[in-house]
């Protein structure tokens, strides 16, 4: 046998031991087995529906009780209330009545209402008797007045200052005044003459007369009537101011001149002459607007006649407000101003303008 055939038998093959790491391997792979097949797959969210569908269930049966007892109530309670009766059954529906409260006040409160209650109607038989002596007062007042008038002497008819204004004023009288029986009775011829006057002012201005304006600035001259001085000015003033301030005339008036002139071919105011324009305004036939125009259109004419003509219109014409125009022309002509329907005034300075003159004024015969 050859050496390579005859080597000694070695020791006997014992079984590997095993390492540490596959035991972790195989630990870990059980392990995981395990918890692969512990898990379950249950259905998500499980406990969260049962709790809504509880509260859904218990909100449903309190909604359901709720409006059972609303239909309950309405049908036994509101219902019956508010029904009418029927035209053959004649029941009346019930209506509750309100009970009367009772109030317990304290005595002294209540004494406190007994005097108060007491006091009102003293006050009011106080307020009884005022009017009481108020309402004789005034009947013994009227008496009074009926007396006066009764007592006055007979005097002649008194004269309207004018009927176009609808208003009849008696005149003042230029007789001295009778002392007074009273001083109740001359109050009241105070108040009467007063009145008088203002009815004259309120008059002159309406209608655009002058005699109510003559009738003021006579009751201012009267010394009999120096107690109705002050009065008399201010309702001249009064007047006065009306007519500074306004004008009753149509800015846009022209003069008719086809019924002035009809046998005469005159187209436009332009070819009236002086003498026609004095003509128109001395005819207090014609309407007062036509003088008004006829004053406007002799401005400016520096001419002794036309002065004349509109100082005569001025201090004579019936309308204040041709007064009014003419003292304007006046003022243009001369070169100077003067108070407003200062009547005596301008009168007197155009009087005394005539004075130094030799010779009468002529009327030219052209314009």
């Amino acid at each position: 046998m050859s050496r390579e055939n005859t080597a000694p038998p070695g020791p006997p093959e014992e079984d590997p031991v095993p390492s540490i790491l596959d035991s972790l391997n195989a630990d870990m792979g059980t392990l995981v087995r395990r918890r692969a097949a512990d898990i379950t797959y249950a259905p998500p969210n499980i406990r969260r529906t049962s709790i809504a569908r509880r509260y859904f269930l218990v909100s449903l049966g309190l909604i359901l009780t709720l409006t059972t007892a609303a239909i309950w109530l309405y049908l036994t309670q509101i219902l019956p209330s508010l029904a009418t009766p029927s035209p053959t059954s004649g029941q009346l529906p019930k209506v509750p009545v309100a009970r009367a409260i009772e109030v317990n006040l304290p005595g002294a409160t209540l004494e406190q209402i007994a005097a108060s209650a007491k006091q009102i109607q003293e006050l009011q038989k106080q307020i009884d008797a005022t009017r009481a002596l108020q309402e004789n007062q005034s009947l013994q007042l009227e008496k009074l007045i009926e007396r006066v008038a009764s007592s006055r002497p007979a005097s002649p008819a008194p004269l309207a200052t004018t009927d176009s204004a609808g208003i009849a004023s008696e005149s003042t009288p230029t007789s001295p005044f009778e002392p007074p029986a009273s001083a109740a009775n001359a109050e009241l011829r105070l108040i009467k003459e007063r009145n008088r006057l203002t009815t004259y002012a309120d008059e002159s201005i309406s209608t655009g007369l002058r005699r109510p304006l003559n009738l003021i600035i006579d009751a201012m001259r009267d010394p009999d009537r120096a107690n109705l001085y002050h009065a008399a000015q201010a309702e001249y003033y009064r007047v006065m101011g009306h007519y500074q301030l306004l004008s009753r005339i149509d800015p846009a008036y022209k003069l008719p001149l086809s019924e002035l002139f009809p046998k005469q071919p005159i187209k436009d105011e332009a070819d009236l002459s002086i003498e026609q324009l004095i003509t128109l305004l001395k005819n207090t036939d014609l309407a007062w607007q036509v003088r008004f125009r006829s004053a406007f259109l002799l401005g400016g004419r520096r001419n002794p006649a036309v002065i004349s003509a509109l100082v005569d219109a001025f201090t004579n014409d019936p309308s204040l407000d041709v007064a009014k125009e003419a003292q304007l022309s006046i003022e243009q002509n001369v070169g100077r101003k003067f108070l407003l329907f200062d009547f005596a005034g301008v009168s007197k300075w155009w009087q005394t303008q005539l004075a130094v003159r030799s010779e009468a004024p002529i009327i030219p015969s052209g314009n």
